[in-house]
């Protein structure tokens, strides 16, 4: 602890961004450094703290009077057109700095919460002492707040936080890639160098676990396995062929049964993430995964991932409204059968689509409800489908009532919208916990 709380004593700081993770750098440097010179900067105005506040084109102005400016990752220095600087930098990149040996990080463009809290639940079922963070709303600074350092700590790392950064964790898992957070960065290319920062500055000490699926994975000089369907262009790994489970490695290849009836978690994309958490696991604790295997049955799927919310008027409803890219949604559609009536639409990132039309022109989906800003984009795409029922409307609670409609009795009713949820909610929470407050309220009317 007294190393990393070196890089804040007798320095001019500057929390960039008033938000959770601003909050928390400036309650871990309280707590650790003595007198400490602080301002925050805000694009926002911020009333009642009691610390020095600028503007956030004040800090652009100043930047160079500054010795360490941590960002908060939300701000994108690409749309600022600033390039990093040495005294630019973050929390995610100074808790690895010190602590990457004892960190187990996940990233991927979709799975990378799902299985974040995988790992974590299998090392706490296996007795190890692990914390949790990152992404999932717990800033890491956060973990660091008291003296017990534990085992290992495992964290959800978004595209945001690992941009720009100048260290890896010691295991890293990276599941998918598809284009994502396009508002964000200039170019698909330059979202997918933010996503291999968990890789790349790994050394020959360190772990990647890698679907075999991801092409142009840059030079590491980590020990690589993967994970995924295709075995034969991999020298070891956990791979799902044919309903089971094949561990490889140099020495041999070897079967594990896998049975998919007692998985709470749905889809094939998940038996992908669960491979990963399983590698993860047997590195940390050096046992063998059929030791452990068992216990991912008893995981429970986190809520907005193809989450049941119930059976009402003999429809059944899920809610997946983390799915904000069409390739997700398509997963979502490959994991259940009987979807009857889907609910896509949200903001418009520019995002291509042309797969999930092709995918929705082919599938048995008769329902396909549009929402959101893309509402009129999906419709003029969909709407020449013959035998789809393509229908647009003004919001999702609209959609919601006409799915009790429209839906056949004892197939389902599916939200997985492709597209973010900024337009008309704060997050995809909130638009996950409406979709179900909708059914419940409709139904209760009935």
């Amino acid at each position: 602890m007294e190393t990393i709380v070196t890089e804040f004593i007798n320095k001019k700081i500057c929390i960039w961004g008033w938000g959770r993770e601003g909050k928390s750098t400036l309650q871990f440097i309280n707590k650790f450094v003595q007198s400490p010179d602080v301002v925050i900067a805000d694009k926002n105005s911020i009333d009642n703290i009691a610390i020095p506040y600028i503007s956030e084109n004040e800090l652009i102005a100043n930047i160079d009077k500054f010795d360490i400016i941590i960002k908060a990752p939300g701000i994108s220095l690409y749309n600022l057109n600033i390039k990093k600087t040495n005294n630019i930098t973050s929390q995610v990149e100074l808790f690895l700095k010190y602590f990457k040996d004892k960190t187990i990080g996940i990233t991927g463009t979709k799975g990378k919460s799902t299985t974040t809290n995988l790992v974590y639940f299998l090392l706490k079922n296996l007795n190890y002492n692990v914390q949790i963070g990152g992404n999932i709303g717990i800033p890491v600074f956060d973990l660091l707040m008291n003296d017990k350092q534990p085992d290992w700590y495992v964290l959800e790392l978004s595209c945001h936080q690992l941009d720009s950064i100048n260290y890896s964790p010691h295991l890293a898992i990276l599941l998918n890639i598809f284009p994502e957070h396009l508002d964000y960065y200039q170019s698909f290319e330059s979202y997918k160098n933010a996503k291999f920062n968990i890789i790349a500055h790994q050394n020959n000490n360190d772990l990647a676990i890698i679907n075999n699926n991801i092409s142009d994975i840059p030079n590491i000089d980590s020990e690589i396995w993967n994970f995924g369907e295709n075995i034969k262009n991999s020298q070891r790994g956990l791979f799902y062929i044919n309903n089971n489970l094949i561990f490889k490695d140099a020495n041999n290849t070897k079967k594990l049964s896998i049975d998919q009836t007692k998985l709470k978690l749905q889809g094939q994309h998940n038996i992908h993430n669960i491979c990963a958490a399983l590698l993860a696991t047997h590195f940390v604790t050096g046992r063998e995964i059929e030791t452990f295997l068992h216990e991912i049955y008893e995981f429970q799927p986190l809520p907005h991932r193809l989450e049941y919310v119930g059976k009402f008027k003999n429809i059944h409803f899920y809610n997946d409204s983390i799915s904000t890219i069409p390739q997700s949604t398509i997963a979502a559609l490959e994991s259940l059968h009987d979807v009857d009536t889907l609910i896509i639409g949200g903001m418009n990132r520019g995002i291509n689509y042309s797969e999930l039309f092709d995918y929705l022109k082919k599938s048995k989906v008769k329902n396909i409800f549009c929402i959101g800003e893309l509402k009129d984009f999906l419709y003029q795409n969909l709407d020449n489908y013959k035998d789809k029922n393509v229908i647009k409307f003004e919001d999702l609670q609209q959609a919601v009532d006409a799915a009790f409609q429209f839906t056949s009795p004892g197939k389902i009713c599916l939200l997985s919208p492709a597209a973010a949820s900024y337009d008309q909610f704060k997050n995809f929470e909130e638009r996950g916990d409406k979709f179900k407050q909708y059914i419940e309220n409709f139904y209760t009317k009935i």
